[in-house]
Parts: C-alpha cells; structure tokens; sequence
C-alpha cells in the first residue's frame, strides 16, 4: 500500500520500479477506509546491476 514508506524505501533500494498506482484498491481495515495500491516490478537486467552492487559492497 502506498502508506508503507518503510517497505517502498526498501524495494527502491533493491532496483524495484513503480509502475503503476491503483487508487483506492484496498480496503484498510486498520483505519476503514480504501487506500491506494503501489505496483512495483524489477526486471532481470535491472537486478543483475543492482546484485554486483550489493556484492562489491560486501567485499
């Protein structure tokens, strides 16, 4: 959901892309109302980049 700024931070820090917004496309039943939904993807070239990264850092 689009109120999670934790979780997104972290999918944008691993090479996640958003790719769409689905307005009001769950049903939050902590505060009753609809809230927005974010798609997010990461295709194959784009975690390879991101992967190496990761692993010089390790190094």
């Amino acid at each position: 959901m689009l109120d999670n700024k934790k979780g997104h931070s972290l999918y944008k820090s691993l090479g996640f892309r958003e790719i769409g917004i689905i307005r009001q496309g769950c049903f939050d039943s902590r505060s009753g109302d609809f809230q927005h939904v974010v798609y997010m993807d990461l295709l194959k070239d784009d975690w390879l980049s991101v992967k190496e990264n990761i692993e010089l850092g390790y190094e």
